[in-house]
């Protein structure tokens, strides 16, 4: 019993946590979070690269690429798409100002 339960706590660890932590690559500084805290997500462009956060309340333009969801347009990694942006086709958005980390609002 005590081995099955520890084969269970190594699985959850090995497996269950890293797909909670697998979206917040983009997130470079915890004390001040993208978007003013917004919850929100890392996201992934079409071409694989890692992209930036996208707020819950913010639109980017997605495909689905072999059963994975991609931004249509390119997210730089340090942007954040904030508010009710609406990013759509093949916008090209790579840079990150001092100001807000570049948000679009």
């Amino acid at each position: 019993m005590i081995l099955r339960s520890s084969i269970l706590t190594l699985f959850s660890f090995l497996f269950i946590i890293p797909i909670y932590a697998a979206d917040d690559w983009c997130i470079t500084d915890w004390e001040n979070l993208p978007c003013y805290h917004a919850p929100g997500r890392c996201t992934v462009n079409f071409d694989g690269s890692l992209g930036g956060f996208v707020a819950n309340t913010a639109t980017v333009e997605s495909v689905m690429v072999s059963g994975l969801s991609r931004n249509e347009p390119y997210i730089g990694l340090e942007v954040n798409i904030c508010d009710n942006a609406h990013v759509t086709d093949h916008a090209l958005i790579t840079f990150r100002s001092n100001s807000c980390s570049f948000c679009i609002h």
